[in-house]
């Protein structure tokens, strides 16, 4: 929806003022606008251009590949983990 606004021309007044990266070159890797998906040896996901790593990756469930990654690097824990006591 952003998107559209920004580019419609129906915000024109502000759209000057706002400054669009491209998925290229931006810090923001949208998934869904990628047609490979780059990554790093530590498998963080760089931009589209393979320039710099991407700060955030959105729309990520859009790879199986990157959910199973994400499954594996964040583990859910159970209510009982999530207080520890000493002892």
């Amino acid at each position: 929806m952003h998107n559209y606004f920004l580019h419609s021309g129906r915000v024109a007044d502000v759209a000057s003022a706002v400054h669009v990266e491209t998925n290229e070159e931006g810090f923001v890797a949208t998934v869904q606008q990628m047609n490979e998906i780059r990554r790093d040896r530590l498998g963080r996901v760089l931009n589209a251009g393979g320039t710099g790593v991407a700060a955030l990756v959105h729309q990520f469930d859009r790879s199986p590949l990157l959910v199973d990654q994400f499954k594996k690097e964040y583990t859910f824990l159970e209510d009982y983990e999530l207080v520890l006591t000493k002892g």
